[in-house]
């Protein structure tokens, strides 16, 4: 998995070349900043989530794979292709077996900026978000429960108030997934889960920005899940569908001509990944455990 996260990182180092590109301040929060009409740029995230900080003994890498297409000033679509391996350790308190890095989900996103140019002051922006699972069957989807195998649809809602050398953003999203299951009757169907993720972060740009953002950012951002309503087996309850409450850490970026580059780390002092294998109505248990999430994104624009 290290290799292959490696040469994937490497592919767009090496297209790094002379020009301007569109930054990201945060790996974790989204803003309202958005490439020129015709700009497109491909894109590599790295995501690595450990839960063997505490009781645990569990992490996940996934790597995504795409990019983002400019439609005008203001509209932008990007379409990732995820890949990801879990690994369930020998006092992993959930009884998760390890897998092979595997095609996980396919993700397209919309995004449109209502209010502002995403630059200077004050910008609102709609973002929709449609994943596609490709897990290559229900098996998989039932006992790989640390990947990400949901159908799901959302509406992120991103604002961002840009100064000279400071940046203010904050999202929330508010996701439906729908994953599948078998009883231990073998009978077979869809489990609805809603959840909202949320993300706030601040930026300060020591050196002069540039057209598209500044070439060099340090700042802070905290991230969770909000779990609300979920279908378990025909029964609604309320339960976390996984993830963790909140986690805070630093983020750092980077540009140099066509490339730039995001990092972020988080620490979550509780996390909760009880999926619907592990609590339900019936009854079960809720394991949790402290977890440390981090995050690489490198992009190269053309």
């Amino acid at each position: 998995m290290r290799v292959a996260t490696g040469l994937l990182v490497i592919g767009s180092l090496v297209f790094a070349g002379i020009g301007r590109a569109s930054t990201r301040a945060f790996a974790e929060t989204y803003e309202t900043r958005t490439g020129s009409q015709g700009d497109a740029q491909i894109e590599t995230w790295v995501d690595y989530e450990d839960g063997s900080v505490s009781r645990a003994n569990w992490d996940i890498w996934r790597v995504w794979w795409g990019g983002t297409a400019s439609i005008t000033d203001a509209i932008e679509v990007s379409l990732y292709v995820t890949a990801a391996q879990q690994r369930g350790g020998p006092a992993d308190a959930t009884g998760e077996p390890s897998s092979a890095l595997q095609l996980e989900k396919a993700l397209l996103m919309g995004r449109y900026r209502l209010v502002g140019d995403g630059i200077t002051g004050f910008s609102l922006m709609l973002q929709l978000e449609l994943g596609i699972p490709m897990l290559p069957s229900i098996p998989d989807q039932e006992t790989q429960n640390y990947l990400d195998h949901a159908t799901d649809v959302g509406e992120r809602i991103v604002l961002s108030y840009d100064r000279a050398h400071v940046l203010i953003a904050a999202n929330l999203l508010v996701d439906e997934m729908e994953t599948a299951f078998t009883s231990g009757a073998g009978t077979f169907g869809y489990d609805l889960k809603g959840y909202a993720k949320y993300a706030a972060g601040v930026a300060y740009a020591p050196f002069q920005p540039g057209l598209h953002g500044p070439p060099f950012t340090v700042g802070v951002e905290a991230f969770g899940d909000i779990p609300f309503n979920n279908q378990h087996h025909g029964v609604w309850s309320v339960w976390a569908p996984g993830g963790f409450p909140l986690a805070v850490g630093p983020t750092l970026s980077f540009a140099s001509g066509r490339f730039w580059a995001t990092a972020s780390f988080g620490y979550a002092p509780v996390g909760a990944y009880a999926d619907s294998h592990y609590l339900s109505p019936e009854g079960g248990s809720v394991f949790t455990s402290s977890e440390a999430v981090g995050r690489l994104i490198v992009a190269f624009e053309f």
